[in-house]
């Protein structure tokens, strides 16, 4: 199974100017994503989804609910990539995907989405 392909937050084009980011590339997560509420998600760079050039830190994909009293499946989740990490793609492209983890470390990555790096 693999999943959906990832979104931007903030940008309408896959061209990344680095010199207009003002933090970290933010990635949103399909919410038409089968990932579960135990599973951990991180954001991945480079063409081999198996053994990344870069891996952000994973993130609970999961959210509490103060007024229901469960754990619920995180609406409109986005993880980032950090300036300094696109920084080494410079007048190139590279593949960004994101990962699914769950406690038996068992992976599922997204389908890529190829952004060209702009300094």
């Amino acid at each position: 199974m693999t999943h959906p392909v990832p979104g931007l937050k903030d940008l309408a084009t896959n061209v990344v100017l680095l010199s207009k980011l003002k933090g970290a590339l933010a990635i949103s997560i399909p919410n038409s994503a089968d990932i579960q509420l135990e599973h951990n998600v991180r954001a991945i760079l480079g063409d081999d989804a198996e053994e990344p050039d870069w891996t952000g830190p994973y993130a609970q994909f999961a959210r509490w609910n103060e007024e229901s009293g469960e754990v619920e499946r995180a609406q409109d989740f986005s993880t980032d990539v950090s300036k300094d990490a696109l920084g080494k793609w410079v007048n190139k492209f590279v593949q960004l995907r994101y990962q699914s983890c769950n406690e038996s470390g068992d992976v599922t990555s997204s389908y890529p989405l190829e952004l060209r790096i702009e300094p």
